[in-house]
């Protein structure tokens, strides 16, 4: 009797820790570059999406089939940085080799996250107010104050352009400079070990 039930629960988990693999695993690299953009280094973007992975496993089987399991991961993901890194915190120790990428480390929580979801990540307005939990004016505000306050990092005047140009200028530079960055060979490997 006992042996049923245990092959059963590990039968099971087997199929949990699959289809787990098989339907986060594709947002993987942006989770990744999330963390980097928000982390400022490699090493923290490594532990931040280790623990996301964790965390999402623990409660993979409670979600029902109607959850939106890209925007439910940045969800997990934004709770694992506000609780190892503080809500509101700004990292100090920039180890990229980027200008703009260590001007974007450097802003507030809140700018920078809605500057990486919509130029890095491509979220829609309405996947950044799901994420963030604020209305799409606050949304959009904090995106312009982001891009306006790295132009003026870039000791520019911005007298010289318009904002609707500010905006754009910063949106492609972002783009341009900061390429989305493979998750590494050790964070994946990690990441299944812990989700066995």
């Amino acid at each position: 009797m006992f042996l049923p039930t245990f092959l059963s629960i590990l039968n099971n988990q087997i199929e949990l820790n699959s289809e787990f693999r098989k339907n986060t695993f594709p947002f993987l690299d942006m989770l990744y570059n999330f963390a980097l953009r928000m982390t400022g280094n490699e090493n923290d973007a490594g532990k931040l999406t280790v623990e996301t992975y964790l965390r999402a496993f623990r409660f993979y089987d409670h979600l029902d089939e109607k959850t939106d399991l890209k925007s439910w991961m940045f969800k997990v993901i934004k709770k694992a940085y506000e609780d190892l890194y503080g809500k509101f915190q700004n990292k100090k120790e920039i180890k990229n080799t980027s200008e703009i990428s260590e001007m974007l480390s450097s802003l507030p929580v809140e700018l920078k996250t809605v500057l990486i979801l919509s130029d890095i990540e491509n979220f829609t307005d309405e996947e950044i107010v799901a994420f963030t939990d604020c209305p799409l004016p606050v949304v959009e505000e904090r995106l312009k104050e982001g891009r306006k306050i790295l132009f003026k990092s870039f000791n520019r005047d911005s007298r010289e352009m318009k904002d609707n140009e500010i905006q754009s200028y910063i949106k492609k530079s972002i783009v341009e400079e900061l390429k989305t960055e493979p998750t590494p060979g050790n964070v994946k490997k990690k990441i299944l070990i812990k989700i066995k």
